[in-house]
């Protein structure tokens, strides 16, 4: 997938859950990648999930470095899975970092009374990604600030990327942002029971103040920096996205070919009227014979028993045929 790539926002539904995005809506049209996440669209997201497969997301958590396990459901899109703060900070370092994920640490070094090193933290690194796919991500969350949920980012005299988060219950917001260098999380909630901080409280209004705010001392004496082009796409990266291009173009031409089938089989027939189903005609097998009679046999008048030496004709009766099921795109709201 790229940047560019439709996501569904088709209405999902499972059981009882049905999510919805933050304006309420529990659906939109398909949307761009870029589009859905600068806008924080929740459904384009589960349907994002579903289309990869759960346990691939759940795989690709644990490589960013989150040690809570993922819950293995959709609604791990939205944010099911709680993890804390500092987790998240180091995942989201790998992205301004071209693919290299940062372990957190607390202590840089320990001295003696004279100023001798006595231990001192070992750098620890874990390539998560391709450099492609990192800086790709970053321009998708530099479209979050530029043009949407965290747009008051901009007053930041430095370029920011980063993402909005808030819990459908309003019990938690962050914001995460970052610059070239450095990674900056803010997380307001209840610590133990979950409480709401209010119908309208998201990530935008509640964590992002307070990112700007910190962000606006901690980078005034800083050199401004901006964030590195994308590469090219790898070689190996290309080929499955041109695999999946023409399955996608092999999907469509087979969806319009059925399409203009069913447009052919309407135009046939007179004027206001619609194709009715196909009947076939299906032999019942005969009644059973008198040897194969249940052992308590209901009696029956001679007037409506049938001889046993003339067995009455096989019946017939039309069935409807079952319609022939057509493929859709995977992720498409099903279920």
């Amino acid at each position: 997938m790229t940047p560019d790539t439709p996501v569904s926002g088709a209405p999902i539904k499972i059981g009882d859950w049905q999510p919805h995005n933050y304006d309420g809506s529990l659906g939109s049209g398909d949307l761009p990648m870029k589009t859905a996440l600068a806008k924080s669209m929740n459904i384009p997201a589960v349907h994002l999930l579903q289309t990869v497969g759960i346990q691939t997301g759940a795989q690709m958590v644990r490589r960013f470095g989150i040690k809570v396990p993922m819950s293995p459901y959709l609604p791990s899109a939205l944010g099911a899975t709680e993890v804390p703060l500092d987790q998240m900070v180091s995942a989201y370092s790998a992205f301004p970092n071209k693919g290299i994920r940062v372990e957190p640490h607390l202590i840089r070094r320990v001295l003696d009374r004279d100023g001798a090193t006595l231990e001192e933290w070992e750098k620890t690194t874990y390539k998560v990604m391709d450099p492609y796919v990192a800086l790709t991500m970053v321009s998708m969350m530099r479209g979050v600030v530029t043009g949407g949920t965290a747009s008051a980012a901009n007053v930041l005299p430095h370029p920011v990327a980063g993402k909005t988060g808030t819990v459908n219950d309003h019990t938690d917001v962050w914001f995460i942002g970052y610059t070239p260098t450095y990674v900056t999380g803010v997380w307001m909630g209840y610590p133990g029971k979950k409480r709401p901080l209010g119908e309208d409280m998201t990530g935008a209004k509640g964590a992002l103040p307070m990112f700007v705010d910190f962000m606006k001392a901690f980078l005034k004496e800083k050199e401004k920096e901006e964030f590195p082009k994308a590469p090219e796409m790898p070689e190996d990266m290309r080929e499955i996205y041109r695999q999946r291009q023409r399955e996608l173009a092999a999907e469509r031409a087979e969806m319009a070919a059925d399409a203009k089938e069913i447009a052919d089989d309407d135009d046939a027939l007179p004027p206001g009227t619609t194709a009715a189903p196909k009947l076939e005609q299906v032999t019942l097998p005969p009644p059973p014979k008198a040897d194969d009679a249940p052992s308590n046999p209901q009696p029956k008048s001679d007037a409506t028993s049938p001889k046993a030496d003339t067995p009455p004709p096989p019946a017939t009766r039309p069935r409807e045929a079952e319609p022939a099921r057509k493929k859709g795109k995977k992720g498409d709201g099903e279920g």
